[in-house]
């Protein structure tokens, strides 16, 4: 895919500031395109860490203290 972008924008004349066109384009594309893909990752990693942990672990920790706070008060 960078390969192409890089073509395209050679076709159109564009191009990235202080990137030469041709192979380093698709390197610094390729680059671009990896890094976006980590940090993308973490941070839909990260929000479903969020969603499991609020709706699957603190609401069995509140039922547990219930039923602790029920048995210790019955």
């Amino acid at each position: 895919m960078p390969k192409e972008i890089a073509d395209y924008l050679n076709k159109m004349g564009a191009r990235i500031p202080n990137i030469k066109p041709g192979k380093a384009t698709i390197e610094y594309l390729t680059k671009v395109q990896a890094s976006t893909r980590f940090w993308g990752m973490l941070l839909v990693n990260g929000c479903n860490f969020r969603v499991i942990f609020y709706f699957f672990i603190e609401p069995n920790i509140f039922y547990l203290l219930l039923i602790h706070y029920l048995v210790e008060n019955l």
